[in-house]
């Protein structure tokens, strides 16, 4: 009986084995593949680059081509240092190039530039941005739409750096290329254009917030707020709406009209529930702001619950803003101060500590808005097409 029994549990066993190694072995053998690909690519471009290197003849552009593309392999796999290293490699071929072709240094310093950024070095993105925008505006003029990518890079670049006077300038300049735009736009792309004239909006908008300028502030919050009340718009980016009111709201939070902004922080958090993928880090955020907002008007235990609820939002977030998280944690530190819990209050802040010991720079908070404007609004500029060019090596 003992046996029989034994010989049962073996066989479930077995059988749990089974099923378990065919759920595992097809999604080993995708990670391995997808390992494998990556290094046969990795192996083709070096060995082009060793080729193009080695041949006589003019062959820098093929050299730069080839190891833009090994730095873009590695971006998009996270081995971001590699990327920078490739980038920088890449750009001092084309500058050493017997007949550097300006249009192509510039391509390769936004890229280089954006790498960087992705490590919060901005000092670093500056030159090379500044460097690429004064090449593309000599060959196509500052106002040419190609080249609005790289004018927002080098503002959001001065905006981390806390350089407003730079950054307010350029996005001035941005908003009203894309305002006069819209105004001129056809009718049948109308809400397209007034999304993207929102999107700079936004940036203005965020520009005068971290320089706590409200009373400039909360007009431009107010107009993308009726921007994006427009259904037509909202619906080409659901989360705009909520992000639109949690501005407003902010504005005038922070700007000490609590009272106006607390309606606003409680339509925001209805809204943001409402997709059927919701985003946990906006969803958080929002928690947090409209917390703050009702610990300013002394509504302590509702203020509480909603840093309780944005704490565990965050836990549920692959790769959490560190920035916007010790936000929350010091927020919520700071009420319990305020309600004489000391020792609770000391725990979240050593937790802050932690955190930020870890990370190399921490970033300012940013609103959560939608940057779908960024990726559709203006071509990039110049350069080749590296995608769609297959040069051969020379034999």
């Amino acid at each position: 009986m003992v046996l029989s029994l034994t010989r049962k549990r073996f066989a479930f066993l077995f059988i749990a084995i089974l099923l378990l190694q065919q759920d595992l072995f097809p999604q080993a053998a995708l990670a391995n593949e997808s390992s494998s690909t990556i290094a046969a690519a990795e192996a083709v471009y070096r060995e082009r680059v060793a080729a193009w290197t080695a041949s006589p003849g003019e062959n820098s552009d093929y050299i730069a081509v080839a190891l833009e593309s090994l730095a873009a392999l590695y971006s998009e796999n996270g081995r971001n240092d590699d990327a920078i290293s490739k980038y920088k490699e890449a750009l001092a071929v084309r500058e050493k190039a017997a007949k550097p072709a300006a249009s192509y240094i510039a391509v390769t310093q936004t890229k280089l530039a954006d790498c960087l950024t992705l490590d919060h070095r901005y000092e670093e993105s500056e030159p090379l941005l500044l460097a690429a925008y004064t090449t593309q505006a000599k060959l196509l003029g500052k106002d040419n739409p190609e080249i609005q990518k790289t004018k927002r890079k080098l503002a959001v670049c001065y905006l981390e750096q806390k350089k407003f006077a730079g950054a307010e300038i350029l996005f001035q300049e941005l908003f009203q290329t894309a305002k006069e735009h819209s105004d001129r736009t056809a009718c049948g792309h109308r809400n397209w254009d007034e999304l993207l004239y929102a999107g700079q909006l936004t940036d203005l908008t965020d520009c005068y917030m971290r320089q706590k300028k409200w009373d400039i502030a909360i007009p431009l919050s107010e107009q993308l707020l009726f921007i994006y009340q427009n259904d037509a718009v909202t619906c080409k980016e659901p989360i705009s709406l909520p992000s639109a009111l949690l501005t407003m709201a902010t504005c005038y939070s922070e700007g000490g009209q609590c009272q106006r902004a607390e309606p606003l922080f409680v339509q925001a958090s209805h809204l943001i529930h409402l997709p059927k993928k919701p985003h946990p880090a906006y969803q958080a955020i929002i928690l947090t702001k409209h917390g703050n907002n009702l610990s300013a008007l002394g509504r302590f235990n509702e203020a509480e619950s909603l840093y309780r609820q944005a704490l565990s939002n965050w836990k549920s977030v692959n790769k959490p803003g560190d920035s916007d998280k010790l936000e929350t944690i010091e927020a919520y530190a700071a009420l319990l101060r305020k309600t004489n819990r000391l020792d609770e209050a000391q725990k979240l802040l050593a937790q802050a500590a932690v955190k930020k010991k870890k990370k190399k720079k921490p970033l300012t908070t940013r609103i959560p808005l939608p940057k779908i404007f960024m990726e559709t609004s203006t071509i990039e500029f110049g350069g080749p097409i590296y995608q769609e060019r297959t040069p051969i090596p020379p034999n």
